[in-house]
């Protein structure tokens, strides 16, 4: 399963085609959604209506971010954010920090709404289930450990940021860079050297 979220997800709507896009789910572990995919960041934004001069957050998938995955070109969706921690351009990699789970736009309560696209048009919609293996039904779930972390680079990034006294905020940054994992676990092996 490659969720959005981590640990234990409630699904809470289920992706059903043209009648509903994407799949809903609610963190019950951890409100931080990850990126599913290696890729760049081409929107992190309010969703807006055409047209429209302001920002109306009753509106559409509210606070949302649309990554381009480097390996199909599908975009990846993340919507009804309460905090955005990415950027525009931005290149990031499977399992960063991305935003915050929320209720913006159009929600009727706290969720990340995932949905996979061939391109931005809004009739491209793929079916996010079959392609992330997460359960199409209402029910709760947990994505395995073996899924979502590397026990080596999370340990590096550990040291890093308590070495270095660097804030989470940093840490996400530095990882979304082309090459960060790998200059994490470089600089972990050498702060180790120093001790």
């Amino acid at each position: 399963m490659n969720s959005p979220l981590y640990g234990k997800i409630r699904v809470s709507q289920r992706y059903k085609g043209a009648s509903h896009k994407g799949i809903d789910l609610v963190g019950v572990d951890s409100k931080e959604i990850h990126s599913t995919v290696d890729g760049i960041v081409e929107a992190a934004r309010w969703d807006m209506q055409s047209g429209s001069s302001g920002i109306d957050t009753s509106y559409g998938m509210g606070q949302y971010v649309r990554i381009r995955a480097e390996d199909t070109d599908y975009r990846h969706y993340f919507a009804h954010m309460s905090q955005i921690l990415v950027t525009a351009g931005q290149r990031v990699k499977r399992g960063a920090v991305i935003g915050i789970e929320g209720s913006t736009g159009n929600a009727t309560g706290s969720h990340v709404h995932y949905e996979i696209r061939r391109t931005t048009r809004n009739t491209t919609f793929l079916n996010v289930s079959e392609l992330s293996g997460i359960p199409n039904q209402l029910g709760t779930y947990e994505q395995e450990e073996t899924d979502i972390s590397d026990p080596a680079l999370e340990e590096a990034k550990r040291v890093v940021q308590e070495k270095a006294g660097l804030n989470d905020n940093t840490m996400v940054y530095l990882q979304s860079y082309r090459f960060g994992e790998e200059l994490i676990r470089k600089l972990a092996a050498a702060m180790a050297e120093q001790v």
